[in-house]
């Protein structure tokens, strides 16, 4: 999810969830009103990943989601006020939208660093010691899904690696460019006329 579904919208920030249903609600039934909500809102589809969490010490049986929005059309509040819609309703019995401590609004996935901190943040997801009896319980979205298939048909390939190099080489050919103006003497800013630069920004 965090490595593998980086095309599915560039600008990425990333959510931790946990929540307890009321017999009203279940995980099918709150991942389906979660898509339905932000795609009538911003039209497009969360990348979701749930697991189901059994801790007797605490609230029982509750679910932790590991959410990804699109970070140029949404972000905290709009989750928050997901949630708390679904809370008036009487359909969970409680909830928290956890943020990282680096971040109140939600944590960034611009670089392979942000995603490294994201992916070790979320492994609390993956600890057995309070899973359920019959082994672990988690379900993705299809995005999701369908990236996990598509991952292991390929030989499950080392997708950090993959991102890794691809941003060397993107910083590279940013460094060749820049180079390449130093050896043919192009200035980096070029001056125009107040009629030009107004040509120039209704074209952008």
């Amino acid at each position: 999810m965090v490595y593998g579904c980086t095309k599915v919208y560039t600008r990425q920030r990333g959510y931790h969830v946990r929540l307890r249903f009321t017999e009203k609600m279940d995980s099918r039934k709150f991942s389906a009103r979660l898509s339905t909500f932000f795609k009538r809102k911003s039209d497009y589809v969360p990348l979701r990943l749930t697991v189901v969490e059994c801790d007797e010490d605490e609230d029982g049986l509750h679910h932790h989601f590991a959410i990804m929005l699109n970070d140029r059309l949404d972000r905290r509040p709009c989750l928050e006020h997901f949630m708390a819609r679904l809370f008036a309703g009487g359909f969970l019995a409680n909830y928290e939208v956890v943020c990282p401590n680096i971040d109140a609004y939600g944590h960034h996935l611009r670089t392979l660093e942000e995603k490294d901190s994201y992916f070790e943040w979320m492994t609390y997801l993956a600890k057995v010691a309070t899973k359920a009896e019959n082994g672990q319980v988690w379900s993705p979205c299809r995005a999701v899904s369908r990236a996990l298939k598509e991952w292991k048909l390929a030989g499950r390939p080392d997708l950090r690696k993959q991102l890794f190099d691809q941003y060397t080489k993107d910083s590279v050919a940013v460094v060749d460019i820049f180079e390449l103006m130093q050896l043919i003497d192009v200035p980096p800013i070029v001056m125009v006329s107040h009629k030009a630069s107004n040509s120039l920004y209704g074209a952008i």
